[in-house]
């Protein structure tokens, strides 16, 4: 399959994790965006991807310790039509696609037409933000996390594909901690 083979290809690189990481999502998600499967797989691949690498999944717990997740969970964007407002709804991640495919839609039934920011309560400290805005294409972007300066984990964007000079760009912003990324 398509994801044994680009872990594999993982495993194989890991001299540059983040040139290697960033290069596999903006494939990974072009491939599916383009082959009509919906925003539940480039979840799952995308966290499957980052549970791989044990320096995505570096972060500091809610008593301060500095650390490895074991795994991490999607933290996902949700637009509501009728409100026009975003909820960030997160899904236990699971090894299996069917387990977190029917774990998504479980909790986007549930949660989906919340009128709150975070409807699904307590959110775990291990899930990673997940953002999908496909009305918009960027150059960059940046989001802060404005919990505190000690937020180690990447934040993932992902924007609206565009057609120029007879190619297909999808852009993909991946903004990770200096510190995690670039530290020994």
């Amino acid at each position: 399959t398509l994801f044994s083979y680009l872990k594999r290809w993982i495993s194989m690189c890991g001299f540059n994790y983040f040139a290697l990481f960033f290069g596999l999502l903006c494939f990974i998600i072009l491939y599916f965006v383009f082959d009509s499967v919906h925003a539940w797989t480039n979840l799952w691949i995308v966290i499957s991807i980052i549970n791989q690498n044990k320096v995505f999944r570096t972060g500091i717990n809610s008593e301060g310790n500095l650390g490895y997740w074991d795994k991490l969970n999607p933290l996902y964007t949700v637009f509501n039509k009728e409100t026009e407002k975003f909820s960030n709804i997160w899904t236990e991640s699971n090894v299996s696609f069917n387990s977190f495919y029917n774990s998504y839609k479980s909790d986007l039934l549930e949660y989906k037409d919340k009128n709150e920011m975070f409807p699904k309560k307590p959110i775990p400290e291990n899930t990673v933000p997940i953002s999908m805005i496909p009305w918009i294409d960027f150059s960059s972007f940046n989001l802060n996390i404005g919990n505190n300066s000690r937020f180690l984990l990447p934040i993932i964007t992902i924007g609206k594909f565009y057609s120029k000079n007879n190619k297909i760009y999808l852009p993909v912003s991946l903004q990770v901690h200096h510190a995690v990324c670039d530290g020994y």
